[in-house]
């Protein structure tokens, strides 16, 4: 038996994966709806960090389900009686000011977007969201934490990796610290569901690869922690190989050059990255 992929299977891999993407950025819910507590070395207990997982009751009943609750509900088609989730608009009027990263081709105008306007209309707040490349993303937010005019709403990912001394920013905040954050246990986290309008086969395709990949993922040991490297090189370096392998999919690339594309990304970055991580936790840095 081989442990090397057909180009067959890469591919089929490879858009499974791609449609859980977005998922992947989140922590796995608990498998139960009541925060769980530990003891630790001094005796004290210690609540389980992440959010209570809170089922949806009385909802539409889903074509694709499981009692897991990291698998997401799938629906063929739009419930033809959706329940209210929140009574009133949640919005007093006014604007909000979202800084996102673009995950997707950029959408069509706010003045041209009536799916836009209706959030909107449907919030109470008209959603001001400046959606910022990819590989753009991380200098902006830097920008943007520099300067006094702060959006409402910044798009976080990758951890504190994502920009230096995030910490102290936040803390700087209007005296914001982390003994004022809501904790995460306090907060439910409702369930998402695979629908698409325009592609029939979107909530099956969703719900099977989640069959396949949930069962193989691996907690990132690196959340939490920071590298100097990963900020200011890895995104290139992510990119590169990403490419790479798109080109791999897309038969422009050997599937043999698979091996020199994660040498490539060990030199540029990689190697560095794994090293600071490796530093920075065993300094307990966070």
């Amino acid at each position: 038996m081989t442990n090397r992929l057909s180009r067959r299977e890469f591919i089929r891999v490879s858009a499974a994966g791609a449609l859980l993407l977005s998922a992947a950025c989140a922590p796995a819910a608990p498998s139960s709806g009541a925060s769980s507590a530990t003891s630790s070395a001094g005796g004290a207990a210690k609540t389980n960090p992440y959010p209570t997982y809170v089922p949806l009751a009385n909802g539409p009943k889903p074509d694709y389900r499981t009692d897991d609750p990291r698998f997401d509900d799938g629906f063929d088609n739009y419930p033809a009686n959706p329940i209210k989730a929140v009574a009133d608009k949640p919005g007093a009027g006014g604007a909000i000011n979202v800084l996102n990263r673009a995950y997707f081709p950029p959408p069509t105008p706010f003045d041209q977007n009536p799916t836009w306007q209706e959030i909107s209309r449907q919030l109470n707040a008209t959603m001001n969201i400046n959606i910022v490349a990819g590989p753009d993303y991380q200098t902006k937010f830097v920008t943007t934490m520099a300067s006094d005019d702060l959006p409402d709403i910044m798009h976080i990912y990758n951890g504190y990796a994502l920009a230096p001394n995030l910490p102290a920013f936040f803390k700087a905040q209007d005296g914001i610290s982390r003994a004022s954050y809501v904790p995460w246990r306090y907060i439910a986290q409702h369930p998402y569901v695979n629908y698409q309008a325009d592609l029939p086969w979107f909530a099956k395709a969703g719900f099977d690869a989640q069959q396949m990949l949930m069962p193989l993922g691996v907690s990132d040991p690196t959340d939490g922690y920071y590298s100097a490297t990963a900020w200011s090189k890895g995104q290139t370096a992510d990119v590169h190989f990403q490419d790479g392998v798109i080109d791999i999919i897309l038969g422009r690339r050997q599937m043999s050059e698979y091996d020199g594309l994660v040498k490539a990304w060990q030199t540029e970055a990689g190697e560095t990255v794994r090293k600071e991580f490796m530093d920075s936790m065993s300094a307990g840095k966070r």
